[in-house]
């Protein structure tokens, strides 16, 4: 859940895209089926870095057998620019709509 403003890290993505499941402002309520399809997020990609470091570690007992492994998960910072029922924004691509057959 996010309002205007707010800055999040996501698992690191080149094109930042947003599905809406959920819009809620001045007491109105939508609610998708799975996505709501004509609201829209504009986001803003502040910057690509790493997340904090897990340490891995593997013991077995009695074989003197020691291994540690760090990993740094790669992460997108991101800045919620505006929500709303607008057109397209040109960092956001809204998802399409399935064409009902």
């Amino acid at each position: 859940m996010v309002k205007e403003g707010d800055v999040l890290e996501v698992t690191r993505q080149d094109d930042p895209v947003c599905k809406t499941l959920f819009y809620k402002h001045d007491g109105e309520t939508v609610v998708g089926t799975p996505y709501v399809y004509n609201i829209l997020v504009d986001l803003e990609k502040l910057a690509d870095k790493k997340d904090t470091k897990v340490m891995v570690a593997r013991y077995k007992a009695k074989s003197r057998y020691r291994r540690t492994k760090g990993h740094r998960q790669p992460v997108s910072v991101l800045k919620v620019k505006s929500i709303g029922l607008s057109a397209a924004p040109k960092s956001v691509t809204a998802p399409k709509k399935p064409e009902d057959n």
